[in-house]
């Protein structure tokens, strides 16, 4: 099956992942013009984790993960009105947890999609049928035909 994704965030490419692995051919599609840097610290452990470990990108990931010690709460002066000492939360999830930045998990995921077709700077913005196929408009007015469109463009989904 031939599948369109609207979205190179997260799901995006964790999804092409799969699908290829599935034997189908995604095609990935991103409307920002290049992979996103920047972004807040992720908070890594769970399914994503394990997910993450069956990719094979467990290693980058933590090659680009922090270890903190200690959270700590603080006032607008810099006082400390709280902390928690972050040593049970690692040993309850067995060494399972780590914390980077969302650019370095996203640059990981993109980078285990490799070989599927990716355009940035296009995005999907009208869907036909046509029989058993779907028809793309995408936003350069290009159009295309697939047997899924996946829309994994976060809250625009």
């Amino acid at each position: 099956m031939r599948i369109a994704i609207n979205g190179m965030g997260m799901a995006g490419p964790t999804l092409a992942y799969w699908l290829r692995r599935s034997g189908h051919d995604p095609v990935l599609f991103e409307k920002a013009p290049a992979a996103r840097s920047g972004g807040y610290l992720i908070d890594f452990w769970g399914l994503g984790y394990e997910i993450a470990e069956r990719m094979g990108i467990i290693s980058t990931l933590r090659e680009h993960s922090y270890v903190m010690e200690r959270l700590r709460m603080v006032d607008r002066d810099g006082r400390e009105e709280a902390h928690m000492d972050l040593a049970p939360l690692y040993e309850a999830h067995r060494g399972r947890f780590i914390s980077l930045p969302r650019a370095d998990l996203a640059s990981a995921l993109s980078s285990a999609c490799q070989g599927i077709p990716v355009y940035f700077n296009v995005s999907i913005r009208a869907i036909a049928q046509d029989g058993a196929d779907s028809i793309v408009t995408l936003s350069d007015g290009r159009q295309d035909r697939f047997d899924l469109i996946v829309g994994a463009d976060g809250l625009h989904s």
